[in-house]
């Protein structure tokens, strides 16, 4: 079996994580009939992470014990089989799987973001699939286009508020430009149905800005006062161009409040 003394030290190196203490994990060892011991370190937290050592209990070459470890995740990855001489190494390969473990943990919020914007594209997108197979008219295309002007106009204003250094001001505003530019451009060579679908892509990847959700509730929220409510302030929603019919509208955004 695997010396005690040795299982101490693995121990003490997870306490020196700074990630983790050793009592996150549960440690296993167990003799087999091959002359070797299996070391077993699963996360509790996550028991989808785990490393597993098989540790011949004799050297096959000089120094050499011929340890084989199977790491999750990976340095690369998800699941990689690992070659090692000696039990430094195994410590050392579990001090890098630590550190693996930790950055997973922190990305799952992000990950679970980038989820769930992804859904909410894809929800948008099907829903306003219904939308004709037909072009713009020039007056709709020309409306469209200043309600895409006021969208620019409010996120760069609140841009020039939230966003002190002029070196990161510059790259969102040019960003932001560039997207409303090629929405605009393409209002008269896309189907309505297509360019609904640009443009909830671009709405999308607003969001992600922080900055953007100051003044942007939700992709829903844009989409529908682009592609479905009219100025409040200038026209009531009966009045929005008959492209779009009364009961796609209706059903629309039945689904969408």
């Amino acid at each position: 079996m695997i010396r005690p003394r040795l299982l101490q030290d693995l121990r003490a190196a997870i306490d020196k994580s700074n990630y983790f203490v050793a009592d996150d994990f549960h440690i296993d060892t167990e003799d087999t009939k091959d002359a070797s011991s299996i070391l077993t370190v699963r996360c509790r937290c996550n028991d989808s992470y785990y490393l597993v050592a098989i540790v011949p209990l004799s050297a096959s070459n000089g120094a050499w014990f011929d340890i084989s470890m199977t790491v999750k995740p990976g340095s690369i990855a998800d699941t990689e089989v690992l070659a090692v001489g000696a039990w430094d190494d195994v410590v050392r390969s579990t001090q890098s799987w630590l550190a693996r473990i930790h950055e997973e943990l922190q990305a799952v919020p992000v990950a679970r973001r980038l989820v769930a914007e992804a859904e909410e594209l894809e929800d948008l997108l099907r829903k306003y699939a219904a939308l004709p197979d037909e072009y713009f008219t020039t007056s709709e295309a020309s409306e469209m286009e200043e309600r895409l002007e006021q969208i620019q106009a409010r996120m760069e204003e609140n841009l020039q508020t939230q966003v002190g250094d002029p070196d990161l001001l510059k790259p969102k505003i040019a960003g932001i430009r560039q997207d409303v530019y090629t929405l605009k451009e393409t209002l008269h060579s896309l189907k309505k149905h297509r360019w609904a679908g640009a443009l909830l892509v671009r709405v999308c990847g607003w969001m992600r800005e922080a900055e953007n959700r100051e003044v942007l509730r939700s992709g829903a929220d844009v989409a529908k006062t682009l592609l479905l409510t009219g100025s409040a302030a200038r026209r009531p929603r009966r009045s929005w161009p008959n492209w779009l019919k009364q009961q796609q509208a209706a059903s629309v955004l039945e689904a969408q409040v």
